[in-house]
C-alpha cells in the first residue's frame, strides 16, 4: 500500500480519536450515583437514535444479530458471523474493543476492513457528522463507532450483521439496532459502577437488547439472572431459548437445539475457546436457520469453527518456550483461563504477565491467577482516554493478597519479552493476561500492526 494512503488511513483514525473528549479518562475518577450514570447512559441512547434517524436509519436496513453479556461476546460474534458467511450469505461483524487496529472492528466476510476504505468511510461519516454538528449536536466516541459501523454495513448491502454490545445493553448505543435475534451469552460482574452490584441488576442491563417479537437465546443458567432475561423476553413477546449442549466422551460437541440435536461435532481446531462460546453460536445460526428457511449442517459447522481466528484469547504466540495470551479482564473470565491453563499446562512453570486499567476490581482475578503461579510481572496498558492501574499499585495489592509472590515491575513490555524469552526453559510457560490493551501492546511484539495494515 502507497505511503498516500497510508497517510490518508492514519489521518481518519486521527479524526475519529479527536471526538474522545476526555483523553486522560478523568471520568473514571467521578463518583456518581446510579441514577446519575443511568441519565448519562439514556442520553447516549437518544443521542444515537437522532442521528441515525438524521441520516436515514441505515441500521433498518439488513438482518441483524445482537450480542450481550458478561463473557465470550466477542468470540460468539465471530463464531455467528463465520456460520452464516459458511452457510452462503454476506455476512459482516462488529467487535469492540479492538486489540491492535481498529480494522478489526469492521468484518466482511471473515476480513478486515482495508486501511483505504476505512479511510473512505471515515470521510463520508465526517461529511454526515459535520452536518450533525452545524445543527447544535453532537456525538460521543462510542456513539460515533455504533453510527459509522451501522452505515458500513449498509453500504455494503450485507445479509447478516453481527453486532457486540461494548457495556451492558439496554443503554449501550448498538441497543437501537432491531436485531432478529438476541444473544445474551452470561451474566456476572463487571463494570458494576454503571451496571450494578448484583447479578439481577446487570442482567436486567443485558437483557435490554431484547426486541419486541422476536427470538431470543441466553446460555445464562444462574436462576436470579435468568428469571430476569425470561421476565423482559416475556414483556417484550420473545421466543426464549436455552442453550443446551454437552461434550462427548471422544471430545466432540453435541449441541441439542431448539429444532433438533446436532451429534458429535469435531472442535480439535478450537481447544483455547470456551466450548460453551461455539455451542450458543451454533444454537444461535440454527434457531435462525429455522425461522429463515436456509441450510446448516454438519460440515458448514466444522468449516466455520475451523475458520474462525478470534486473537488473543487463548492464543499461542509462539511455541519454544511458550507464551500465551489471553484478555480476561474480570474474574468470570480469568476463572475460564485459569482452568485451561491447569488442565492443558499442568507440568509447566508458569510466569504471569498482568496490567489492568483503573475501573476493574483486580483482587479476585489476582487470587484465581494465584492457583497456577506465584510468578508475576507487572505491567501497565498504554490506551487513549482510559487511565491504567498503576505498576505500584498492582504489585503492591499482589504482595498483600499472595504474601508468597514474586513481583518484578516492567516499564517497557517489548524489551522485557525479548530479555525473557531469551532465559526461559523448555519446561516455562509465560502468560500475558488481564487488560485487553495490554494484551494487545503484547501481540504488537510478534505482529506488528503496521504488518496487519499492509496485508490488507
Amino acid at each position: 500500500m502507497s505511503q498516500f494512503k497510508m497517510d490518508y488511513y492514519h489521518a481518519a483514525r486521527k479524526w475519529l480519536y479527536s471526538l474522545i473528549t476526555d483523553p486522560q479518562g478523568e471520568r473514571f475518577n467521578q463518583k456518581k450515583s446510579l441514577l446519575e450514570r443511568r441519565v448519562q447512559l439514556e442520553e447516549q441512547v437518544k443521542r444515537i437514535s437522532l442521528f441515525l434517524e438524521f441520516i436515514g436509519n441505515p441500521q433498518n436496513n439488513f438482518n441483524s444479530v445482537h450480542i450481550a453479556g458478561t463473557s465470550g461476546k466477542g468470540s460468539v460474534t465471530s463464531f455467528i458471523s463465520s456460520l452464516l458467511y459458511t452457510c452462503g450469505f454476506k455476512t459482516a461483524d462488529h467487535t469492540s474493543p479492538y486489540l491492535q487496529v481498529v480494522n478489526e472492528k469492521l468484518r466482511l466476510n471473515n476480513t478486515m476492513i482495508s486501511p483505504h476504505e476505512f479511510a473512505e468511510l471515515i470521510s463520508l461519516f465526517k461529511q454526515m457528522y459535520n452536518e450533525w454538528v452545524a445543527k447544535g449536536n453532537t456525538l460521543a466516541y462510542t456513539e460515533a463507532w455504533v453510527a459509522l459501523t451501522f452505515i458500513w454495513f449498509d453500504l455494503k448491502n450485507v445479509d447478516w450483521a453481527v453486532t457486540e454490545a461494548s457495556m451492558g445493553g439496554r443503554f449501550d448505543p448498538t441497543v437501537v439496532l432491531p436485531s432478529n435475534l438476541s444473544v445474551i451469552t452470561n451474566v456476572n460482574f463487571d463494570h458494576t459502577g454503571p451496571l450494578g452490584t448484583t447479578l439481577k441488576e446487570i442482567a436486567w442491563h443485558k437483557a435490554g437488547i431484547i426486541k419486541k417479537n422476536s427470538y431470543t437465546l441466553t446460555a445464562e443458567s444462574n436462576s436470579k439472572a435468568f428469571g430476569v432475561i425470561a421476565e423482559e423476553a416475556r414483556k417484550k413477546n420473545s421466543n426464549l431459548f436455552r442453550l443446551i449442549y454437552k461434550t462427548e466422551a471422544d471430545g466432540t460437541l453435541t449441541v441439542k437445539t431448539p429444532h433438533r440435536t446436532i451429534d458429535k461435532i469435531n472442535k480439535d481446531s478450537i481447544s483455547g475457546f470456551n466450548i460453551e462460546n461455539i455451542a450458543t453460536a451454533i444454537t444461535a445460526v440454527d434457531i435462525l436457520s429455522s425461522q429463515y428457511r436456509f441450510d446448516l449442517n454438519k460440515k458448514n459447522i466444522e468449516k466455520a469453527i475451523g475458520d474462525t481466528f478470534f486473537p488473543g484469547r487463548m492464543e499461542i504466540l509462539q511455541d519454544s518456550p511458550i507464551v500465551i495470551i489471553d484478555a480476561a479482564h474480570n474474574p468470570h473470565k480469568i476463572e475460564y483461563v485459569v482452568n485451561v491453563m491447569k488442565n492443558q499446562y499442568y507440568n509447566k512453570k508458569i510466569s504471569c504477565v498482568v496490567g489492568f486499567i483503573q475501573d476493574k476490581d483486580t483482587e479476585e482475578m489476582l487470587i484465581s491467577l494465584s492457583s497456577i503461579t506465584s510468578n508475576f510481572i507487572v505491567a501497565e496498558p498504554k490506551v487513549f482516554g482510559k487511565p491504567a492501574q498503576s505498576i505500584n499499585k498492582v504489585a503492591a495489592q499482589i504482595k498483600e493478597v499472595i504474601p508468597n509472590s514474586i513481583v518484578e515491575k516492567c516499564y517497557n513490555l517489548h524489551q522485557y519479552l525479548f530479555n525473557k524469552i531469551k532465559t526461559m526453559n523448555s519446561d516455562e510457560i509465560l502468560f500475558i493476561t488481564g487488560s485487553i490493551y495490554l494484551i494487545g501492546e503484547a501481540r504488537e511484539y510478534w505482529y506488528p500492526s503496521s504488518e496487519i495494515l499492509r496485508s490488507l
